[in-house]
């Protein structure tokens, strides 16, 4: 079975709700690779520094502004945050430059 590109891949990202399944086509593009699990690792330890990084500002702007302007924060960032999780992700394939399996 063949890889998902990364031109549906970027294709894909900007497609609300389906770009959080990008994470999850990493994760079977990995799976075809000849990578090291430290890729992967790496990967998984941004990926957390990202999402600990939105939620220290989903919390700056819940307690700073009124609830009015963070329920728009909010509902922004629903789709702002899986949008950056997943152009990061196709990014880090590009940087990584996967090989896909021969078999």
């Amino acid at each position: 079975m063949k890889r998902v590109s990364l031109k549906v891949q970027k294709i894909l990202v900007f497609i609300p709700i389906v770009n959080c399944a990008i994470l999850f086509i990493f994760l079977f593009n990995f799976s075809r690779t000849y990578a090291p699990w430290s890729v992967y690792a790496k990967w998984g330890l941004c990926m957390m520094g990202l999402v600990l990084a939105f939620g220290g500002v989903g919390y700056l702007c819940s307690t700073l502004l009124p609830e009015a302007v963070y329920e728009w924060t909010f509902r922004i960032g629903g789709y702002v945050d899986p949008l950056l999780l997943g152009w990061f992700t196709i990014l880090y394939q590009q940087k990584t430059g996967f090989k896909e399996e021969t078999k």
